[in-house]
């Protein structure tokens, strides 16, 4: 269960989250740096594992239809991961930065030797998580049958009955559940993996501003892992270590706008993903977010 949950779990994910970024790519047009296709794919996932959990009979098909889209997507991305291959060794920081933040951001389990939490109880939020995450994928958005009376109905209730940003949640228990794992032990490296994707798009905004090896790297980690950022993930504050991915993408996309801005309607699919994402994951707030990188 440690090697599944700590190892082999992230790197299913990545291999989702990388296939529905190539997807979404291809959608608009395949204007998307590398950097990008794993928070561009996060996003999308949390998009469609959000349609599929609205109704309750297509919940449990969740796991199965964010694999569908990720095959998808390296079916028609195909030609661009064959021309990638070669250029692997150029781009070993890139390549290596995720593992960089992923490594520290799970620590404490990695030294635990087992299954665990980082820092459970210092915010007990992770419990509501673990709970909405399991509730969505079996039942999706129908609440009418929850027992009141006991601490699990209300907590549904009182959170996920009332708009509560569930869009980590719902990406967070499909996945789990494509590999069977227990959302306990689960939770903490998928708060590691979503921190890890933060550091394509941070790379690519070091690189814009004229850094480069390490200096880049350096400035992608401290993006990524400062005190407070990294404070957050062992907490467990799932809606905000996503919504910091998808910040960071917004601005990839910004510094990017002359690639999409002004074609077609499809070349602005990625940025309308990367919002949904991060309103689904964080709420309305991350509206804000939004229309500066719109104002920008």
């Amino acid at each position: 269960m440690f090697v599944l949950t700590a190892f082999v779990y992230p790197g299913v994910l990545a291999v989702l989250c990388v296939g529905a970024g190539l997807l979404v790519d291809r959608l608009s047009g395949g204007f998307l740096p590398g950097a990008l296709l794993p928070a561009v794919g996060v996003a999308a996932l949390i998009a469609v594992s959000q349609l599929t959990t609205y109704a309750s009979s297509l919940a449990p098909a969740t796991p199965y239809v964010i694999t569908v889209l990720a095959l998808a997507g390296f079916a028609l991305g195909a030609g661009r991961v064959r021309a990638f291959v070669p250029t692997i060794s150029s781009r070993r920081w890139q390549l290596g930065l995720p593992v960089l933040v992923y490594l520290p951001a799970v620590a404490p389990v990695l030294l635990a030797g087992r299954p665990t939490f980082s820092s459970y109880m210092a915010l007990a939020d992770s419990a509501v998580h673990m709970m909405g995450a399991d509730y969505l994928i079996h039942h999706g958005q129908s609440y009418a049958h929850l027992d009141l009376r006991n601490s699990y109905g209300q907590f549904i209730n009182n959170y996920y009955n009332t708009s509560y940003p569930s869009g980590s949640d719902t990406l967070f228990g499909g996945s789990a559940f494509l590999l069977g794992l227990p959302l306990i032990w689960a939770f903490q490296p998928f708060n590691a993996f979503v921190l890890a994707t933060a550091a394509g798009p941070a790379w690519l905004l070091a690189r814009r501003i004229g850094l480069d090896g390490r200096w880049a790297a350096i400035a992608t980690l401290s993006t990524t892992v400062p005190a407070l950022v990294y404070a957050y993930e062992l907490f467990g504050s799932i809606k905000e270590i996503t919504a910091l991915s998808m910040i960071l993408t917004l601005g990839g996309l910004v510094v990017l706008h002359e690639r999409w801005l002004r074609g077609g309607a499809t070349r602005a699919i990625p940025f309308a993903v990367v919002a949904a994402g991060g309103v689904s994951a964080l709420g309305v707030g991350f509206g804000v977010w939004g229309l500066v990188a719109v104002a920008v």
